[in-house]
């Protein structure tokens, strides 16, 4: 497993060098592995042309290098984060979202848990729209045959409150905080709602809850040297300012990317000191495993969670 190289670039407003930004990619954004060392492969890799096409009107980032998940969990125990507002002041920032736990196909549930599998084919690009719906959820788009969601009808429940299909649950990401301002968060064992929701486990393994989407809104203050590394299983989709700029669909082994909002700074229309909205939507699909990793340099401007209705 090789390492890939990080371009050189000058971060101004203190906010590490180029240097200080490597190291930081390398020892926090991807899941440890046993006996080498994996580094996420793309760095702001845009699908994306400027004809005009619904498809292109956003930035779709993709790939990167798989990542094997391990035993036990090493996610920070700290439950909020103090950043600077957009006013300059400060608050704690709560890292809050929604986890919405689903019961497998095999036990009567959603079609779309515990049903798909995805030997040798992890990229599933494709399957949501570009852009944000207009009540800020994903839209269901597809990928052609075999697509790993059964359609538009039941991707809709995924991240919208259901009676009878699925049970919401609050969810605090426990985020470390580092003096320099990195927000990082990792976990090889993610299971956040094991004892609550629908029955605990999945096929033939009860020692976890699996089958559950996760979402996170949040807004922040654009500057320069901005960063996202994501990791993790199964889909995984980020957008800013309404456009997705991580795109990790299906049902595949952790799997990591590194954005660089430097060079698509453009294409999302952000500018320097403005606010703009983040918004992440996490899957897990399909046992044994759940992974989930990210670390950033963002500078978040709400104090309070951000809850969007389901």
């Amino acid at each position: 497993m090789s390492r890939s190289s990080t371009p050189q670039r000058t971060t101004p407003h203190g906010r590490g060098g180029p240097r200080a930004l490597w190291v930081l990619l390398a020892a926090a954004s991807t899941l440890p592995l046993a006996g080498c060392s994996t580094d996420v492969a793309t760095i702001g890799r845009m699908s994306l042309g400027d004809d005009g096409d619904d498809r292109d009107d956003g930035i779709s980032v993709g790939g990167g290098a798989e990542a094997s998940s391990g035993a036990g969990s090493v996610a920070s125990s700290s439950g909020g984060a103090e950043v600077s507002s957009g006013g300059g002041g400060r608050c704690e920032r709560r890292f809050e979202g929604r986890i919405r736990d689903f019961r497998s196909a095999e036990r009567g549930g959603h079609p779309d848990f515990e049903a798909f599998q995805d030997p040798g084919e992890s990229d599933r690009r494709g399957l949501v729209e570009a852009r944000l719906g207009p009540d800020r959820k994903p839209v269901y788009r597809g990928n052609g045959t075999p697509d790993r969601i059964t359609g538009p009808e039941r991707f809709d429940e995924w991240f919208r409150d259901v009676p009878g299909v699925n049970i919401p649950v609050p969810y605090v990401a426990p985020v470390q905080v580092t003096e320099r301002g990195f927000v990082i968060f990792r976990d090889e064992t993610f299971f956040p709602i094991d004892g609550e929701g629908w029955d605990a486990g999945s096929r033939d393994d009860v020692r976890h809850n699996y089958g559950f989407t996760y979402e996170l809104h949040a807004t922040f203050e654009h500057q320069a040297g901005d960063f996202l590394v994501f990791a993790g299983d199964d889909d995984l989709w980020v957008f800013i300012n309404d456009r997705l700029v991580i795109d990790l669909g299906g049902v595949h082994e952790p799997a990591g990317i590194t954005l660089m909002l430097d060079d698509v700074a453009r294409k999302l229309e952000l500018e320097i000191g403005q606010e703009y909205p983040l918004d992440v939507f996490h899957a897990e699909r399909r046992s044994p495993t759940s992974t989930l990793s990210f670390s950033t340099l963002l500078s978040f401007t709400n104090c309070d969670p951000i809850v969007i209705p389901g």
